[in-house]
């Protein structure tokens, strides 16, 4: 007899990482019930990985500060027409409905950004930059266009538990892609880079998760039903 699906989010702990080094800690969050669905997938907690570690260090920079309230001005960025932009955008959507914050937030930072690969921004395959490296720049990757989108809503006061950023293998285009995903009443909302258009997760058959870093700090490995049976019979 083959074992049921569990829909509970079950907790692994994987060999220590980088994360043990770090001085703050984040508070854990079991899974919603919307995202331990996420993209149609099951997910299973980690703990002590390096990619989790990678995003608690991008958590403690506490970027939204940038964009709401004094800006510290040690790179010089205060000024910088796109932060300026960026700062209106967020004073004009504090108080909004949630859904109206997220698709402003989406075309905003999809119509003033451009993308590049990390490659050609700087030389190396993988980097997450910093908020002001993005705004600098002008242009990042998928994951940057999500990162930016995530502190832009935290910003305007949304809760950073609400929000995952999906780390995807994209079936159709064959390669791995990033977006921002957020929860609200009964459905979750897929933010990309690639669409002006806010779409629900369950519309993106194409998008298989791999894993999710939740704003509390917390990291999500994702299986597809299938994968999840056959995980679940061994």
């Amino acid at each position: 007899m083959e074992p049921a699906l569990a829909p509970a989010v079950e907790a692994v702990a994987l060999p220590d990482g980088a994360h043990a080094a770090l001085k703050f800690e984040l508070p854990r969050i079991p899974a919603e019930p919307h995202f331990s669905n996420l993209l149609g997938s099951r997910s299973i907690s980690v703990t002590n990985t390096p990619v989790e570690a990678r995003w608690r260090l991008l958590l403690s920079e506490r970027a939204h500060l940038t964009l709401f309230g004094a800006c510290e001005d040690e790179a010089g960025i205060c000024d910088d027409r796109r932060l300026v932009a960026m700062r209106k955008e967020i004073e004009r959507l504090r108080g909004m409905p949630l859904a109206e914050q997220v698709a402003a937030v989406n075309t905003f930072v999809n119509r003033n950004f451009r993308y590049a690969a990390d490659q050609q921004t700087y030389g190396v395959g993988d980097r997450w930059a910093s908020l002001r490296e993005f705004i600098a720049l002008a242009q990042g990757d998928c994951e940057d266009f999500a990162i930016a989108k995530f502190w832009m809503l935290v910003a305007a006061g949304v809760e950073p538990e609400t929000m995952r950023l999906v780390v995807l293998r994209d079936t159709v285009m064959r390669a791995d892609h990033a977006v921002l995903a957020v929860q609200t009443a009964g459905e979750v909302l897929i933010l990309d880079n690639r669409s002006h258009q806010v779409r629900v997760d369950r519309a993106l058959r194409h998008y298989q998760p791999i894993y999710s870093l939740a704003g509390s700090g917390a990291a999500w490995l994702h299986m597809q039903p299938a994968q999840t049976l056959a995980a679940n019979a061994h």
